[in-house]
């Protein structure tokens, strides 16, 4: 068995709950479950079944049926700072009074599997790590690290440089499946930023956040579409003139409009989920963003997976949420856009989103 052991540094604030979730703890669980959807990105770009796919990410990681083959334990591992008090639009409300692992933290990560297994793993982690988050909103730049005393480098996103890893792990290659993120359906992008330090980051990357989701200081689905709906006034929505710009970025989104209830202002809120049919009774179905946000140092990347969003037939659903519904004001019924709308004006979203990047100062890069 080998020992491969990675140095590494948060560089913004990582919330990452334990048993208390206000409280924040580095778990190697976390670790597991980066490298393992990175893993699943590599293993998408050359195979198609996703039987298959399974049965290589279980090879590496394991199974309900099967142990792993990898062994992952944390060294030196920091504690957790102060409470978050900072309310920094990046953070949304669910970091407010959290406790977090603060930047500049260091700890090690340490791997111990076959050594046929070695090549793999430096190639996996050096793309988990660098470019990939941990935690609440890693996404959206929260959780972002590096490895210590190494230079960034683009190599670990080429397929050819995993076509011969995988050949030589006895990995058969084949044809990519579209469906799930892989390496040949993902756009990166970068944009020069100096930052003074973490807060300076997440207030750039929120300033960038909301240029791309904003239209006339509201999102441009609220605009076509929830601005009627939390009035009762569905029957002014065309469901194919929506805009769904923000869609790519992940569901639920949530949405209020304050009014008056008396002497005091109360707020009605909708949500925007989606649903695979009438039946389906799971009211708060969630979709993690297919574009994801990483910090670094001087640097903010953009890696925008062009892949299936939803299951075949998903329709998005719009539904009231909270109490401040009454007889003046009453709770709107679910309102529905079926997927044969949405569905085939997806990859216009997608590269008007890239478009948008584009606009703010993000650039292609070519690897």
């Amino acid at each position: 068995m080998r020992k491969l052991t990675f140095e590494l540094e948060f560089i913004t604030p990582a919330f990452i709950g334990g048993a208390d979730p206000k409280d924040a703890e580095l778990r190697p669980a976390s670790f597991v479950g980066l490298l393992r959807w990175w893993w699943r990105v590599v293993l998408a770009t050359f195979i198609r079944n996703t039987e298959e796919l399974f049965k290589y990410e279980s090879l590496l990681f394991g199974s309900q049926d099967r142990a792993g083959s990898v062994y992952l334990r944390l060294v030196d591992v920091p504690k957790a700072s102060q409470k978050m008090n900072e309310n920094l639009y990046i953070l949304g409300q669910g970091a407010l009074g959290r406790k977090y692992i603060n930047a500049k933290q260091k700890f090690k990560v340490v791997l111990i599997c076959e050594d046929k297994y070695v090549k793999l793993l430096e190639s996996l982690s050096r793309l988990a790590f660098n470019f990939g988050g941990i935690g609440y909103r890693a996404r959206k730049g929260l959780g972002s690290m590096y490895i210590v005393g190494e230079e960034e480098n683009l190599e670990v996103f080429k397929p050819q440089h995993w076509e011969k890893i995988l050949k030589d792990t006895g990995i058969k290659t084949e044809t990519p499946n579209m469906d799930l993120p892989n390496l040949k359906n993902l756009t990166i992008l970068k944009k020069t930023e100096s930052f003074t330090d973490w807060e300076d980051a997440l207030r750039k990357l929120g300033e960038l956040y909301r240029e791309i989701r904003l239209k006339e200081r509201k999102t441009p689905e609220y605009l076509s579409m929830v601005y009627y709906f939390l009035r009762n006034q569905s029957k002014n929505i065309n469901p194919s003139r929506v805009e769904l710009n923000n869609l790519p970025l992940g569901l639920p989104i949530m949405y209020s409009l304050a009014r008056k209830e008396g002497d005091k202002t109360v707020r009605v809120q909708a949500q925007l989920t989606w649903k695979l049919d009438r039946e389906d009774n799971v009211s708060d179905r969630r979709r993690a963003s297919t574009v994801l946000f990483n910090i670094k140092p001087g640097s903010i990347y953009a890696l925008v997976f062009k892949c299936k969003f939803l299951p075949e037939g998903a329709s998005l659903r719009l539904q009231a949420k909270g109490k401040y519904w009454n007889n003046s004001n009453p709770r709107p019924k679910d309102f529905y856009i079926p997927a044969n709308i949405w569905e085939r004006r997806y990859n216009t979203l997608l590269n008007s989103l890239i478009d948008n990047l584009e606009r703010i100062g993000f650039r292609r890069v070519s690897i």
